[in-house]
């Protein structure tokens, strides 16, 4: 993904890349920590269908998390589960022990997080993907944390604006397509 820190970037990225640069919008969010209703977070995080519970992302989660393709974004930018445990923090839903979705640290820097937010595609629209994210963002309050959120699609926007993030501005991104040569 290429994100032009000005529009004077766009046509040398399209000069470089060509069609291979596929434009699409991502939108900015804003969310400082006076912002959130604790008790609506509390609420969504209980929320969960029956069957569901939530966990905190462990060390031992993280092989099972990066196997998958829908939840290899969850901790797939740490070295290892140790590292994810030591550095990252996240909670996922489980139902009978197996990993249904979750909300981790994409990112972290020191006194924050960029959250990412991942549902398995037979168990999307469920409210699962709320209740993790609830209960991350509550963690990160917990901690003294700035729970970071940059949505890649308008439905990730809706789900962040949901859990107390105002919408800033869309702005333009490109993914670069992995099939051209």
């Amino acid at each position: 993904m290429l994100v032009p820190r000005t529009g004077d970037w766009a046509p040398v990225i399209r000069a470089v890349w060509g069609r291979r640069a596929v434009p699409f919008l991502r939108y900015a969010l804003c969310g400082a920590p006076e912002d959130f209703d604790r008790d609506r977070l509390a609420a969504f995080a209980a929320a969960l269908p029956p069957g569901f519970s939530l966990s905190p992302i462990l060390a031992g989660h993280y092989p099972l998390l990066t196997a998958q393709d829908w939840s290899r974004d969850l901790c797939g930018n740490f070295r290892d589960g140790p590292d994810f445990a030591r550095r990252g923090l996240g909670v996922i839903a489980l139902r009978d022990g197996v990993p249904a979705a979750g909300a981790s640290s994409y990112a972290v820097w020191d006194g924050g997080i960029e959250i990412q937010i991942d549902t398995r595609p037979d168990l999307r629209r469920r409210g699962l993907a709320l209740s993790c994210g609830a209960r991350l963002i509550l963690t990160c309050l917990d901690q003294g944390l700035l729970p970071s959120w940059d949505a890649h699609d308008r439905r990730s926007a809706a789900l962040a604006e949901k859990l107390g993030y105002r919408l800033d501005r869309p702005y333009p991104a490109y993914l670069l397509d992995q099939t051209g040569p």
